[in-house]
């Protein structure tokens, strides 16, 4: 019975490939930015870590 409910359903590769192009550009846009963020975040952290070694440096 439940075979016969899920033959009617696309399988997660026929909704992979029915993927417009302005679909899979806006998902690329998105996550371009968000390593685009990332890689701001991660840079700040360095030199963050960068100042804070400094601090306990000239503590010793």
């Amino acid at each position: 019975m439940l075979r016969k409910q899920q033959e009617g359903l696309p399988s997660p590769q026929d909704i992979k490939q029915n993927m417009t192009d302005a679909s899979k550009d806006s998902l690329i846009a998105a996550k371009s930015k968000r390593i685009k963020e990332l890689e701001d975040e991660n840079k700040r952290l360095k030199e963050e870590l960068l100042k804070l070694r400094g601090l306990i440096y000239e503590k010793l």
